[in-house]
């Protein structure tokens, strides 16, 4: 396989964390062979496939539900050849626990959700059982805001914490795969300048001087870390931002458009269309329509 891409992960806005519901036509499009510093909990509603976690490779089904740690490269492949499940479809949930506050992993009352993160450094994956009880309490959570949504985050992972889990990489993987952790906290950097500049104009050779870089090293480091040019990524960011505010709001499209960095609408619906493969107004409608039985 591939060596794994770094992945951009940003908090959502007035949140401390990332909690999604999502849906695409392929995992493997949008989401390949990556990794990030992030703890992510994914929970699969509708897809079926091949999962790799590490060095773990596994058929999955509907209700698949795993737990990966910072760092640990894995993607889903869905079963393009199943057509009967409809557009894959799933939950996602990316933190770093410095979230729950200073000192919270040390608490005594978090000792099974300590040992649950220090599992999930290899990957975890829970049972059908977990899965339909936890479930609609991960769904839930994609609709809360403020302190019920990070109080929510917490009584999924103790709700998860008392479940029996099976490790998917081997013990071993992290020291056969190392992590070049001054390319993360470089890239953590540009991620950073990316979205505190989201709405504005921005400029490559600005984060490049940050980094002590000229424009061409800059371009050749962040390519081959990330797959991607920076301003492809600027411009999968923006249109991500433009999700969020699409599926969870009403404002009009030429506003959306302005607050993702778009001038011209022109240019924010070609861009949408490249990325999603459907137009804006599509996309909301579809949206709204997450979670509704398929025949």
């Amino acid at each position: 396989m591939l060596d794994p891409k770094f992945e951009c992960v940003v908090a959502q806005e007035q949140s401390s964390f990332r909690c999604e519901h999502l849906s695409c036509e392929a995992f493997e499009a949008e989401h390949p062979w990556h990794f990030h510093p992030a703890f992510e909990l994914t929970w699969i509603i509708r897809s079926r496939g091949t999962r790799y976690v590490g060095d773990s490779v596994e058929p999955y089904d509907p209700g698949d539900l795993v737990l990966v740690g910072p760092n640990l490269p894995h993607c889903w492949r869905n079963d393009s050849a199943q057509p009967d499940l409809g557009t894959p479809e799933w939950v996602i949930a990316q933190f770093d626990p410095a979230c729950f506050g200073a000192g919270f992993l040390s608490l005594a009352d978090a000792a099974e959700i300590r040992s649950l993160l220090e599992e999930a450094r290899f990957g975890v994956v829970f049972g059908k059982d977990a899965a339909a009880l936890i479930g609609q309490h991960f769904h839930d959570l994609v609709q809360r805001s403020g302190m019920a949504r990070l109080v929510g985050l917490i009584d999924i992972l103790d709700r998860l914490s008392r479940y029996p889990r099976t490790m998917l990489a081997d013990t071993g993987y992290h020291q056969s795969n190392q992590v070049d952790f001054m390319l993360v906290e470089r890239l953590n950097r540009v991620q950073q300048f990316i979205a505190d500049n989201l709405a504005e104009e921005i400029s490559q050779s600005v984060i490049a001087d940050q980094l002590g870089l000229s424009a061409s090293a800059f371009s050749k480091f962040f390519r081959a870390a990330t797959g991607r040019t920076f301003m492809s990524m600027v411009k999968l960011l923006r249109i991500n931002e433009a999700c969020r505010l699409l599926a969870n709001g009403s404002d009009r499209i030429t506003d959306v458009a302005l607050s993702s960095g778009y001038q011209h609408t022109s240019h924010f619906d070609q861009h949408f269309r490249e990325l999603k493969g459907m137009s804006p107004s599509e996309y909301r409608r579809r949206t709204q329509a997450l979670g509704e039985p398929t025949n």
